[in-house]
């Protein structure tokens, strides 16, 4: 995957992965548990109010059974799904490339 403009230019949509994984795995108030985080923590994730910082997100990740990683990955692709033209061509051009 390559970078492609600046993160103003997509949305970065953790509160539908994060619910689309906690449904998968069949859980609801457990993830807090599992996590060591407050349940009022999770549903505020889910409804996008906070961010997590990377520690609490690769604990989620892995009370969800998952790789960090693939949960990344999944935001980077809903973000690629609502990208604003202007990024969409700069990703074609390959800008921003290392």
């Amino acid at each position: 995957m390559q970078y492609c403009g600046s993160l103003h230019t997509h949305a970065i949509d953790l509160p539908a992965v994060l619910r689309r994984h906690r449904y998968a795995a069949g859980l609801s108030q457990q993830l807090a548990d599992r996590v060591g985080i407050a349940k009022s923590y999770i549903s505020a994730l889910e409804l996008g109010y906070r961010a997590p910082n990377l520690n609490v997100l690769v604990k989620i990740a892995y009370a969800l059974n998952e790789r960090p990683g693939l949960l990344v990955d999944e935001m980077v692709e809903e973000a690629e799904k609502t990208m604003l033209p202007s990024a969409a061509i700069a990703k074609g051009r390959g800008v921003g490339k290392a």
